[in-house]
């Protein structure tokens, strides 16, 4: 990793308004200046500055080590290589003073530059935390999280998703179980989280299957269509859907029908993550329904049917004959949804219709 590329990327992200306070970056700036000179006490001012504040401390030099008379200097290298071998180049992204925005434009940064940058995340998390995943704070594994699903294949942290897979917090082990599937998807662990009795990890871990059309996916769809609780059901219903499955299509019409609202908000949302232009007109009439759930839930769902549409190729030339395109043999990437759409309940309405193949529930 070359730090200085980092810092010049996160520099990049940074407005004038944003900390770090001015007090830091004028220390830090006269600490490198004066480094030829007086290098023993410049060291301890650039220690002093970053225990006083790790995060502002990465931030002031995204600012004075890419300045031209600076970034070049014994000072500056100092400075970069001590923020490398202390990991500290994540910190900002641990702060929970920096906000969200910031933070995932910081990471799109950090990711341009650091190929690593998920994992060093998690190992200064970890560090934070004295090394055990279940003493990491809920609001800062779950900011980790959400960042991860945004910028991250998750590739490189599985061996931390699982460590958080045992979090005590519920929702930070359900997202978890929901990346997991995107970073190295693995069946037998699938199966294993859908028997938590949190519904929110069941939920995620059909989600992570979203986009798959294998016979062995499509029967965990089935099973999980089959569940006692809302989301994951209709997350059920989602996959199956996402992978051609006529009678799961025909069961969220049926809901979206149902005299109860709770049925019609989980159709209105469902359809929205199929994407079907088939599902335009029913979303139509929801946008219309007496709940202002569900008209609210079928007019997001509208734009996102809309901007599918939108965002097809047009189709090519006529063929001769049919092409033929195999199944799906990847796992495509599922988006972090702090809100939960569609509320925990039982759903005698949907396991009354039996399910003859796949889809794909929602989170």
């Amino acid at each position: 990793m070359s730090v200085t590329r980092v810092l010049e990327v996160l520099a990049r992200h940074i407005s004038p308004d944003t900390p770090p306070r001015t007090e830091i970056e004028a220390a830090l700036r006269r600490a490198v200046e004066a480094f030829s000179a007086h290098r023993t006490e410049s060291i301890d001012s650039i220690r002093q500055i970053q225990a006083q504040d790790p995060s502002e401390f990465v931030m002031a030099a995204a600012r004075v080590l890419v300045a031209p008379e600076i970034c070049r200097s014994p000072g500056a290298e100092f400075v970069a290589g001590f923020i490398h071998h202390s990991n500290s180049v994540v910190d900002p992204l641990l702060d929970e003073r920096i906000p969200p925005e910031l933070a995932l434009a910081l990471a799109h940064g950090l990711a341009e530059a650091e190929p690593l940058w998920d994992a060093r995340m998690m190992r200064k998390m970890l560090e934070n935390a004295e090394g055990t995943a279940s003493g990491i704070p809920r609001e800062v594994a779950l900011r980790v999280l959400w960042l991860w699903d945004k910028v991250s294949d998750c590739s490189r942290v599985t061996p931390y998703l699982m460590q958080l897979a045992r979090h005590p917090g519920s929702e930070v082990r359900s997202k978890s179980a929901l990346l997991l599937g995107r970073g190295n998807l693995n069946m037998g662990r699938v199966k294993q989280f859908l028997g938590s009795e949190d519904g929110r990890t069941r939920a995620n871990a059909v989600e992570s299957l979203w986009g798959l059309n294998s016979p062995q996916a499509r029967d965990l769809f089935r099973e999980a269509a089959t569940d006692p609780n809302r989301r994951v059901a209709v997350n059920a219903l989602v996959g199956l859907c996402k992978a051609g499955d006529r009678t799961a299509h025909s069961k969220l019409m049926t809901l979206a029908g149902s005299e109860d609202p709770f049925s019609r908000r989980a159709a209105a949302w469902a359809m929205g993550q199929v994407g079907d232009p088939e599902f335009t007109a029913t979303l139509e009439a929801l946008a219309k329904d007496g709940d202002k759930v569900v008209r609210t839930m079928a007019t997001g769902s509208l734009d996102r049917v809309q901007f599918a549409v939108a965002s097809r190729p047009a189709p090519g030339p006529k063929q001769s004959k049919p092409a033929t395109h195999p199944e799906p043999a990847t796992h495509p990437g599922v988006a972090f949804t702090p809100s939960e759409p569609v509320e925990a309940g039982t759903v005698r309405d949907l396991r009354s219709y039996p399910l003859a193949s796949s889809s794909r529930p929602a989170h």
